[in-house]
Formats: structure tokens, sequence, C-alpha cells
């Protein structure tokens, strides 16, 4: 009886498909007409959207410089959620995805924001990395585009696909030495000397042949410390040794990145770099920085809205394995600064 059955079953199968092959055209309006949106200036204005979208150049990861532009006059912001299915895709920057993936995240961290205090007793930092939970890249970066600069361990910084030349020429800003310069070195051989390097450390005096080095630390105010150590802001440092725009910074120096991106809320746009590689530290509480005494949760949550209002997205995420209260970051700039403060501030 089990063959016969089987063999029923075969020939209603085949006889169904038959049916639908002769009927294929009928049966395809019979869907659109059911999946077409009940609005129909909906419908319109995504036909609108999607003629005059322009598909971004293709960024090829493998090139060490691009002088393609990140931050682009792009209709995707604007779009309807479904549209991202709809959109054409370059492989590497898909501004809607993008885009789709910011908003989701900003609204759960607006929620988180103004939960209880007990709810947010699991992200507080202790040995296991848990308040980097809060950060979440939104920004395509793939396997594909990702690149580690540098030695291995603390030294090396990862780099988002290509460099990006965001002015005449290709600058690089070093945050943090104590005479170490394997990255600036990894720097120099990646771009084959063509970017111009410049090194920024207060705490002493050093040289490397590969960069430019100034005893200075970048913060929010340009003066000397209680310790004589001299700051500058990062547009005091960069018209001082005549840079106009910035394509890459890395930062790596022990908490002061707080006060650094403190600074860099207020600075003027074209100062602002393309990409930034930094080192988040949660040991010692930023009391220059924060308002929420020892409220680690909001501080960080303070610190991800600030550099998102300031154009900026999470890329990449490394939790550094030899220190549970150290994370590696990387963030690009894919959108212009924001003019009004969020409810963070």
């Amino acid at each position: 009886m089990r063959p016969s059955w089987i063999i029923a079953l075969l020939i209603a199968s085949c006889g169904l498909i038959l049916l639908l092959k002769e009927n294929s055209s009928s049966f395809n309006l019979f869907l659109l007409s059911n999946l077409r949106p009940r609005a129909p200036e909906d419908l319109i204005a995504i036909r609108e959207a999607i003629a005059s979208y322009q598909v971004p150049p293709r960024v090829d990861p493998n090139r060490a410089l691009s002088r393609i532009p990140r931050i682009r006059n792009s209709t995707s912001d604007a779009l309807p959620q479904p549209s991202c299915l709809k959109l054409p895709s370059n492989g590497i920057d898909d501004d809607c995805w993008n885009a789709l993936r910011r908003d989701q995240y900003l609204r759960t961290l607006d929620e988180l924001y103004q939960s209880p205090d007990e709810e947010l007793e699991r992200f507080k930092p202790n040995s296991n990395w848990q308040i980097f939970d809060l950060i979440t890249p939104t920004y395509h970066c793939d396997a594909n585009s990702l690149q580690r600069i540098g030695a291995s361990g603390d030294g090396g910084k990862w780099l988002c696909g290509p460099i990006r030349v965001v002015g005449p020429k290709c600058v690089v800003f070093s945050l943090g030495s104590n005479n170490q310069f394997d990255f600036e070195e990894a720097i120099h051989a990646h771009t084959n000397g063509e970017c111009e390097i410049h090194t920024f450390d207060c705490t002493g005096e050093w040289s490397n042949p590969k960069t430019s080095f100034h005893p200075w630390c970048l913060g929010g105010f340009d003066g000397k410390d209680e310790n004589g150590r001299t700051f500058k802001r990062l547009s005091t440092a960069a018209r001082e040794i005549g840079v106009t725009s910035i394509s890459l910074l890395k930062m790596d120096i022990e908490h002061g990145e707080y006060e650094v991106f403190e600074g860099f809320k207020f600075e003027e746009e074209e100062f602002l770099p393309d990409q930034i590689l930094f080192e988040l530290h949660t040991l010692f509480y930023p009391t220059k920085t924060s308002k929420h005494k020892s409220d680690w949760p909001r501080t960080i949550m303070d610190l991800v809205r600030d550099i998102d209002e300031m154009g900026y997205s999470f890329a990449f995420q490394e939790k550094n394995l030899f220190c549970p209260a150290c994370s590696e970051h990387v963030i690009v700039r894919n959108r212009k600064k924001l003019k009004k403060r969020s409810l963070f501030h």
C-alpha cells in the first residue's frame, strides 16, 4: 500500500506543477496584487526615491588609499525600511542598511538610558567586558574590508577598508607613543609612504624617521595642565603643522580618550578625521567628562551618543583578551555633524 500512495502523491504533485506553470502569469499577478502596498502614494514615493538613488562607487578594500568620499548625499536615509531590499549595493558601503541598523540601535539606547538603575546593573564593568555590550557596530565593514595594521597584541589596530584621502593629501594622526612607533611604521609601509604621519604625546620627547613627533597632547583646550604638560585642541594642532584635513586618527592614550572626544564635540567639521581607531578603557572613571557619578552604563551611552552626533558610526569592536576593562574600536564618519544635541545632554 505504501508504494501506491507514494506514486499517487508524485502524480498529484506533477499535475499541480504543470497547472501552475500554465497559469504562471495569472498566478504572478495574483501575488503582486496581494503584496502591493495599501497606500498608492507610498509605492510612488519608493519608486521615485529608487529612481533618483545613485549607486555609490565600489571601494576596493585591497587598495591602501581611496579618494572616494565616505560622506555622500544619499536618499537612502529617508526611504521606508523595506526599500533596503530594493536598492542596489556596491558590496561595502551600504548606506540604507547602515542607516537602518543605526536607527534601531539608537532607539534601544534611548530605552536603556531611561531604565531603572537595577536594570543596568549587568552592564557595569567587572571581569568579563560586559560594559562593552552597550556598543554595537552599525556600519557595514565585513571581513573582506577589515585589515590589521601594526604589531600583534596591544600595538596594532584594525582598519576598515582603505584610508580615505579627504583633503589635498593623506594625513594620519597618532595619539600616544611612549616611544613605540610600530603603528606609524606599519602605516608608512602600508601606504608606500604616501601619507603624512604625525605623532602626539606630551609625556616625553622621542623621534622616528617615519613620523613627525610633537610633544603635545590633544584635548578640549589650548594650554598647560596642572602637571605642566601642553594640550592643544585638534584644530589648533592641525593648523600649527599646516594640516587642513585628517584621513585617519589612531588613539591609545589610557583613559584620555574621553577628554579627546569631549573636545571633538566642539571642533569644526573639516577637522574631524574620516576614521578613528581607538582603545576604550573602563578601569578608571572619567570624572572630568562624565556627569553621572560613577554610573558607567550611562557614561558609555553618553560617549556613544556624542560619537554618533559627530557623524560617526561604530564599524568594528575587538575586546582586549589581556585587559577585561579594554576594548578596541573602529569608527567611521559617514554623516555630517548634527546641529542639535540629543536628550543625553
